[in-house]
């Protein structure tokens, strides 16, 4: 069935209704994108207990970006206050061009330094947008990112949700637009970065997800390695009877080509040391199950990052993205300075708890019996 068309009705006051049906791709981590002056959230710790704050503004749009997607053509994604990407619901647009599409954009914010996580289908709904500029998530997804969106836009949010809404990531339209001028050429111009791989990669593993993770990060990674090598290794020696077909045959495992980009001086000693330590993990996953550790998946992140500054910057020995990556990966490193919280609720008790108050049903059957008990010769029911 066909998505509905533009609809336009009139009010009471016979002034033209505009309702455009939309997809909406939820984004995370949660983030708020102002205009840039006079904007900044104002959000009180008891407006977020009481669900009275200004629901309003969280279903105002911002600034719009270019979808890259030929379907729309002289057609913008907009860019949400919350930070979400709206793109019109045309036949001919697919919620898997959605899905690459918003990868994308996503990719190039990461690359220009606002990290975002990879936008997943379930993240993906449906919803509205007026030609007041104003717009309102409908459902059709069931994950955390649109059902945090929809909670909010309707105050019925939980604790959780509204507490985001006190200390969140803050971006002016400039500055989203200022990260696309750096992002954009990097993944314009490597196609052979998956959008949705890379970004899942990072994703999963600033969720502890390692498996995944180490899987999306080294395809990313070799992809990469092909890429150094299609551009310094296979335009040498043009003229050599059946070197092509040797040169750029499937027998040149990853491990090999490395090995040469790495004497014709294409990789340094510290890359190659990082992508030998998330290939062998990666290989022992593959292989053997083995499941990866979060060094392994740092060392593909690492690798990632400066191959792609290799391809755009070769035998500088400069990595462009160091900071960045740095960043990315330290995601599970110990935390030094002492946790200082600004906002905590009370844990509700149960029974067994010191401020459980009166009788609760007992099940001896599910209640613990001290192990010492049952080394005195006790039995346990």
């Amino acid at each position: 069935m066909e998505p509905p068309r533009d609809e336009k009705k009139t009010d009471k006051a016979g002034n033209e209704i505009v309702r455009v049906p939309l997809f909406v791709a939820a984004t995370s981590p949660f983030t708020l994108v102002t205009f840039d002056e006079g904007d900044e959230p104002d959000y009180t710790l008891d407006q977020a207990n009481n669900a009275t704050y200004d629901r309003l503004k969280l279903c105002r749009t911002t600034t719009a970006l270019d979808p890259q997607l030929s379907a729309m053509d002289q057609m913008a994604v907009i860019v949400s206050y919350t930070g979400d990407l709206l793109f019109p619901r045309l036949p001919e647009i697919s919620e898997q061009q959605v899905l690459a599409s918003a990868n994308r954009l996503l990719l190039m914010l990461t690359f220009g330094g606002i990290a975002f996580d990879a936008v997943s289908p379930n993240d993906i709904g449906f919803g509205f947008i007026y030609g007041t500029g104003y717009f309102v998530a409908g459902g059709g997804a069931a994950g955390p990112n649109f059902q945090t969106l929809m909670a909010l836009q309707y105050q019925d949010a939980g604790s959780a949700d509204t507490l985001k809404l006190l200390q969140p990531r803050v971006r002016t339209s400039s500055e989203i637009h200022a990260a696309m001028r750096i992002g954009t050429p990097v993944v314009e111009g490597i196609p052979e970065i998956s959008p949705t791989l890379f970004l899942n990669g990072l994703t999963y593993f600033r969720q502890g997800q390692l498996e995944p993770a180490l899987v999306f990060l080294w395809s990313t990674c070799e992809s990469l390695v092909g890429r150094l090598w299609d551009d310094h290794v296979i335009p040498t020696g043009i003229g050599i009877p059946n070197r092509k077909r040797f040169i750029d045959s499937n027998g040149w495992q990853a491990a090999q080509k490395v090995e040469v980009l790495f004497q014709i001086k294409l990789i340094s000693e510290e890359l190659y040391t990082k992508l030998s330590h998330a290939r062998k993990a990666r290989n022992a996953l593959a292989h053997r199950a083995t499941p990866p550790k979060i060094d392994d998946c740092k060392a593909a992140v690492l690798s990632a990052f400066e191959l792609v500054s290799s391809i755009r910057s070769p035998r500088s020995g400069k990595n462009e993205f160091q900071a960045l990556a740095d960043h990315l990966a330290a995601a599970h490193d110990p935390i030094e300075q002492p946790i200082k919280p600004m906002y905590w609720r009370e844990i509700p008790s149960v029974p067994g708890d010191e401020k459980w108050e009166g009788n609760y049903p007992r099940h001896t059957e599910i209640e613990l019996v001290p192990i010492s008990k049952l080394r005195n010769g006790d039995k346990a029911e």
